[in-house]
């Protein structure tokens, strides 16, 4: 099935998305808080708050896993035809 197949109640939400798949890269899952903001111009920003301990895994070695994370916003942001920023943050 394709995207475009889809019903729109199979589709999660990006937020939703967007906290499964750090979740599972996380120690402690349940520590994770995805806020999103949405500024004047609609563009949105995902701001992410983590155990302390869990920050490191989240930003990977020299920042690949949040840069990917990124990448990943930036590609849903051309299907959505929107903007999505991630900001990282230690509880």
């Amino acid at each position: 099935m394709t995207y475009d197949e889809r019903h729109d109640d199979e589709v999660p939400e990006l937020g939703e998305a967007l906290a499964q798949l750090i979740g599972m890269l996380l120690d402690s899952p349940d520590d994770l808080e995805l806020t999103e903001e949405i500024d004047r111009s609609g563009d949105r920003t995902y701001k992410v708050h983590v155990d302390p301990d869990d920050l490191g895994k989240l930003i990977g070695r020299q920042g690949r896993t949040a840069r990917s994370l990124r990448s990943f916003l930036e590609a849903r942001g051309t299907l959505d035809g929107q903007r999505y920023a991630l900001e990282i943050r230690e509880r």
